[in-house]
């Protein structure tokens, strides 16, 4: 629900941030692996899915072929928590680098998270004239 989103924020910070003190544990990093796995089966059978995966394949400074699709669970399985945790450290080594970025998604109606958050306008909103300042 949008007025919870900060708390599933901090959730995830708290992850985040316990991950710089411990070590991953196996029986989390199997359980996300066996959640990762479920999701991309069950994604499997929808058309917006393999098309996402597919419009990735023609990306010409990254080119790949198809067993980044085809081997997900071989590469899900060839994971280790090691793996996770050098991929932390290389990506995530300061609390500089950390960012939140929250969007909504739904009907265009305005509605107020918290009095943190600025009041979302419709989307449909009447479009704006630029000025330029001189």
């Amino acid at each position: 629900h949008p007025s919870r989103i900060m708390e599933a924020v901090d959730a995830a910070k708290g992850v985040l941030e316990r991950a710089r003190t411990r070590p991953v544990l196996e029986s989390e990093f199997s359980t996300a692996c066996r959640t990762l796995l479920r999701r991309h089966e069950a994604d499997l059978q929808k058309n917006e899915y393999w098309i996402s995966l597919l419009s990735h394949l023609q990306d010409d400074e990254n080119p790949k072929d198809t067993s980044c699709i085809r081997d997900v669970e071989k590469l899900l399985n060839a994971l280790t928590c090691r793996d996770v945790e050098n991929a932390y450290c290389s990506l995530l080594t300061g609390e500089d680098q950390l960012f939140t970025s929250i969007s909504t998604a739904g009907p265009g109606s305005s509605y107020n998270l918290s009095s943190s958050f600025p009041t979302t306008r419709p989307t449909m909103a009447a479009p704006r004239q630029l000025l330029e300042v001189s």
